[in-house]
């Protein structure tokens, strides 16, 4: 069972005899048991939230500290501290035994220190000698990684940890269960015949390891009796598979290395060794297992402790250098010794007679080598450990003078002559390069620019015997190195002015930005330093190109030019600046090669923001669009003229009409459709027009026309000006009338008819209706007429009557015309 979040085992929990605590990462107190609070009742009554160092003697924090640290850097660690903790408010203290592990959450991650301990004064050391056994085996029983198993007598399955219980199903091919027998999961494997070798080891009581492979991994078994009543052992599993891999490689690598190796234990055993047996100073059987100092000489022995003194102060890689007489000759051996794992030292000896010998060879051409130095134009200077000059070339000297006015001679200080610094800087300069650190110096001096370089001079045996110095006159270098920063600096205040963006692409890759100008991250809405190091290619700009399309990466600017290697001009391109906000700009893209080889170094890009040209562009496109579908639209014939009375557009319904297709008439004098004899009155007309401001305006109700056939047709027409850029442009819509003027005049017509009508029926017919209505009513009357006068009335008559007959005719032949 377990409580505290099953942490804690309630066997410890509840205990008596041990102290149970938890800490936090930063060392305070998260949970504490009874009989530790009940020890340091005095201390406060509840310690949840303060910190551990209030129950530990001063002295001993910083051990409690170091226990935590080494649990946090390597999880499933038991780490067993002694300390002294307070017995009284008077200042008394008692030992006690701690046992420190690290605790973690379900992600693995460390959460806290989980400390168990107990009392270890001489009176109780027998007792704790056990509970500390039990101690160690219940804390690495239930918190560790490793698998641990505890069998009884007769090999059955007392108790298991998670770790078991999880595992053990992958290595056996079978679950682990309490009461089963542990030798069952072995019967009839041949591989495990050496453990039935160790189990008899263990009913021995004696403690036991091996080493295994199952499925091709490696496990180490190791099996512990337990000191209790009962005869019980635990038997643990641990993967080492990485590390028999490891060793294997190690192993390999060391058999590929030519040099001598020696592998010592913390007390300098030699434990191990790879070597020639031709190389070595005397045979394995000497030196194996035996200290080193026993098969060593004296002073060769001295050396290597001071090597492994050094190594063990400072943790790093430290070497040693020595000479013996070894089958008859002087050979010299250069060593390196490192740590190896946590207990022991690697040594490698390497055979350096050839080298030394060469050395010598060459410390024989000092002569040489000095007329060397006095042949060239640096000045160089050896000061020895003592900042004393040994050494000047002619050179040094001439530079010396130059700047100090007088020539140093050997044996004078050189803190008397600090080259570009005071004494006491110079002084420092040549101790830092004594102790290995070369140093750098530039600057002026006497008008000139110099450059000092310090670096520290060794013997064969990497002794540092002074400080080699070397002197150049740069000035020329500087001076051109200043107007070459002068020149870039311009360079860039000019490219950071303009108003075009300027964007400068690695050609390699996938082409991200190394450089840029302030225009180039304003127009992009982005600063500097997030343009930098950008793909053109990247899908963030969601880029597009002047048909609204998303760009290929393949026939983006940059990488057309660095594909091909030539410039890309004049390209149009949409961008998401932002989720709000996107832009166009017009780029073009030059290659930049590199001067030496020729080879595609950079893709240089510029770029303009015309977004709002674009949108204006966009939108003029779209009123022409829309005027073009309202030209369309309009029923009647509709030509624009410019301002030399040339034709430049006609629409669907001008070409209907006048049979002109768009491609003959455009380009035409409009007099191409007037009639010949109305030209001088149409520039009299066309003269008015523009004298009045070329405003709205009819052109006249009937207007005859003359289409592609040579016909005639009368038109309606109305005029008006608009302005295109420099030029005046004429709308001019016409409405063909023919028709209506046809029928007009046959209105006209019937107009005069029926007024002709009209006078022969009131003035006439009227007079011969008169005459016979006159006879008429001499009939009706009494007078005696005779029958001469009767046949003169008749004769009247008759003819009144065919008068009026004849008008008659004329009014119905006219009504007829009407019609």
């Amino acid at each position: 069972m377990f409580s505290y979040n099953n942490r804690i085992p309630d066997y410890l929990a509840t205990s008596r005899l041990f102290s149970v605590v938890m800490t936090d990462l930063e060392g305070n107190y998260t949970y504490v048991n009874e009989v530790f609070r009940e020890r340091f009742s005095f201390i406060a009554k509840d310690f949840i939230g303060l910190p551990f160092a209030i129950t530990v003697h001063d002295p001993d924090v910083p051990l409690a500290i170091e226990a935590a640290g080494k649990c946090l850097a390597q999880p499933g660690l038991e780490v067993n501290v002694r300390l002294r903790k307070p017995e009284d408010e008077q200042g008394n203290f008692y030992w006690t035994n701690w046992a420190f592990s690290s605790f973690s959450n379900v992600d693995g991650v460390p959460e806290g220190i989980l400390g168990v301990g107990y009392d270890c004064t001489e009176a109780m050391q027998a007792t704790n000698q056990l509970l500390q056994a039990e101690l160690r085996f219940r804390s690495i029983f239930d918190g560790s990684a490793d698998a641990f198993i505890l069998i009884g007598d007769s090999f059955q399955v007392i108790s298991f940890n998670q770790a078991a219980g999880a595992s053990y199903r992958s290595l056996f091919g079978t679950a682990l269960q309490t009461g089963a027998n542990f030798r069952d999961v072995f019967d009839g494997s041949n591989d495990w015949e050496k453990i039935r070798t160790i189990w008899k080891l263990i009913e021995k009581k004696e403690t036991a390891s091996k080493e295994i492979t199952v499925r091709g991994c490696w496990y180490q078994m190791n099996f512990y009796p337990l000191l209790s009543e009962e005869p019980e052992m635990v038997v643990q599993i641990r993967d080492i598979t990485k590390k028999k891999e490891a060793e294997i490689y190690r192993k390999g690598l060391l058999k590929s290395i030519p040099d001598m190796l020696f592998v010592l234990d913390r007390a300098g055993w030699i434990v191990d060794y790879k070597a020639d047996a031709n190389e070595l100073y005397t045979s394995p059987d000497r030196f194996l297992n035996r200290h080193y100092a026993e098969s060593l000489p004296v002073d060769v022995a001295n050396k290597l402790s001071a090597a492994l003194d050094q190594l063990r102060s400072h943790g790093e890689v430290s070497e040693v250098t020595y000479s013996m007489e070894f089958q008859g000759k002087k050979k010299h051996y250069q060593g390196r010794l490192n740590n190896l794992e946590d207990d022991r030292y690697i040594v490698l000896i390497r055979n350096v007679t050839e080298m030394v010998e060469a050395e010598r060879k060459i410390l024989d051409q000092e002569e040489l080598l000095r007329a060397i130095y006095e042949s060239t134009g640096e000045g160089v200077s050896f000061i020895d450990t003592k900042f004393v000059f040994r050494f000047i070339n002619q050179a040094g000297k001439n530079q010396y003078v130059e700047i100090f006015g007088r020539e140093p001679a050997i044996g004078d200080s050189a803190l008397d002559y600090p080259y570009l610094s005071d004494r006491q800087s110079h002084a420092h300069y040549l101790e830092q390069a004594m102790s290995g650190r070369t140093q750098k110096l530039e600057d002026w001096a006497s008008g000139k620019f110099w450059e000092l370089t310090m670096n520290a001079v060794r013997t064969p045996e990497q002794q540092v015997i002074g400080v080699s110095i070397v002197s150049k006159d740069l000035t020329e270098a500087r001076q051109g190195q200043t107007k070459l920063q002068e020149s870039e600096q311009k360079y860039r205040l000019m490219v950071d002015l303009l108003s075009e963006g300027i964007v400068l692409h690695a050609a390699k890759d996938t082409n991200p930005i190394v450089d840029c100008n302030e225009a180039a991250a304003r127009i992009l809405g982005l600063s500097k330093s997030q343009l930098l190091g950008k793909s053109a290619q990247d899908s963030r700009w969601n880029a597009r190109n002047e048909q609204g399309q998303f760009i290929n990466p393949e026939y983006h600017p940059v990488t057309v030019t660095a594909r091909t290697g030539k410039a890309v001009r004049n390209y149009i391109m949409g961008i998401q600046k932002s989720p709000v906000d996107f832009a166009w700009i017009l780029v073009n893209s030059e290659p930049v090669f590199d001067a030496e080889t020729g080879q595609l170094k950079n893709v240089l890009v510029a770029f303009s923001d015309i977004t709002e040209i674009r949108n204006a562009q966009l939108k003029i496109e779209s009123n022409e669009h829309r005027l073009q579908k309202i030209i369309e639209s309009i029923p009647h014939p509709l030509l624009i003229v410019n301002d030399q009375d040339r034709i430049e557009f006609v629409n669907e319904d001008f070409t209907t009409v006048f049979r002109y297709t768009p491609a003959e008439i455009t380009g035409q004098s409009i007099e191409m459709l007037i009639p010949d004899r109305l030209h001088t009155s149409h520039h009299a007309f066309a003269e008015r027009y523009r004298q009045s401001g070329a405003k709205l305006a009819q052109m006249g109700r009937f207007i005859p026309a003359r289409t592609k056939s040579g016909e005639e047709r009368i038109f309606n027409g109305s005029l008006n000006t608009f302005q295109d850029g420099d030029r005046k442009m004429t709308i001019v819509i016409l409405q063909d009338v023919t028709q209506l003027k046809k029928n007009q005049e046959t209105i006209i017509q019937q107009n005069e008819n029926l007024r002709s009508i009209a006078w022969i029926q009131s003035h006439e017919l009227r007079r011969p209706l008169s005459n016979i209505l006159g006879l008429c009513s001499l009939f009706e009357t009494d007078l005696i007429i005779e029958e001469s006068e009767i046949r003169e009335l008749t004769k009247a008559l008759s003819k009144s009557a065919k008068e009026m007959d004849d008008l008659i005719y004329e009014i119905v032949k006219k009504t007829e015309r009407i019609k």
